[in-house]
């Protein structure tokens, strides 16, 4: 057999192989992209009704982890299908039975490349009935881009129950007014770590009377730093050590 007839047909098979390869990774495409998004939307949705039960997430942050979800499946599955690696020994394997080539173009490929020996007449049969089928393949009618329909039903109705589950959602006032409060005794908590610094620098002050200043304030800091303190339970503390300062700064200089 001429071997440059042979390198131009295993020139000829890889690149039809090649290109049914790429269909059939679009083809995939196709189904498992969808199939990444309902499990974004899927995680979205659990979220969304669990913060329907509890003040845990914002409709807004729900949204946020939903789309990146989504986005990072999606990306998985466009890595694994589109860059997962396939021969073109293994690929051609796998369209002789998808077309039901009856094994021509992986023998053909094999004829070419030398790992099967036959006598050259016949093996040059055999390549050019392998190119020739190979040219007859329709890939597109065979590996057509289609979801299923079912797939796709389910995503849309997953998308607006999620909808549905983020609008009027009656915890969400209440985790706004809960997070109001915290960064509120935040900011306040971290004023009296400012006032105790202030007071301890203080040359003109006496060890005694740092460490009377200090004492409520100190007080009131520890109170707004307890987990769960209610709105109520700051005010007063914060009131008790405005009045333990007022009571303790007569007869001090006002500085």
């Amino acid at each position: 057999m001429h071997s440059a007839v042979a390198q131009q047909t295993a020139t000829t098979l890889t690149r039809s192989v090649r290109r049914w390869d790429r269909r059939r990774r679009l083809a995939l495409l196709v189904v498992w992209l969808p199939r990444g998004v309902m499990l974004g939307l899927g995680i979205g949705l659990i979220l969304a009704l669990m913060s329907r039960q509890r003040p845990w997430l914002l409709p807004e942050e729900v949204l946020t982890i939903t789309a990146a979800v989504s986005a990072g499946v999606a990306l998985v599955v466009l890595a694994v299908v589109w860059a997962w690696p396939r021969s073109v020994a293994h690929s051609a394997r796998y369209f002789d039975r998808r077309f039901d080539l009856k094994e021509r173009v992986s023998t053909a490929l094999e004829l070419a490349t030398g790992r099967i020996v036959v006598p050259g007449p016949l093996a040059e049969l055999q390549l050019a009935d392998a190119t020739a089928t190979a040219g007859r393949v329709q890939a597109r009618a065979r590996l057509p881009l289609r979801a299923n329909w079912r797939e796709v039903a389910a995503l849309a109705l997953l998308a607006v129950l999620l909808v549905l589950s983020l609008r009027d959602n009656p915890q969400a006032g209440k985790l706004r007014a809960e997070r109001e409060l915290e960064g509120a005794i935040a900011t306040q908590v971290a004023a009296l770590e400012d006032a105790i610094q202030t007071i301890e620098r203080n040359p003109d002050l006496s060890p005694a009377e740092r460490e009377a200043l200090t004492r409520p304030l100190e007080e009131a800091r520890d109170i707004l730093k307890q987990p769960g303190v209610s709105q109520e339970e700051a005010v007063a503390a914060l009131a008790e050590a405005s009045q333990s300062l007022s009571e303790m700064s007569d007869g001090m200089t006002p500085q």
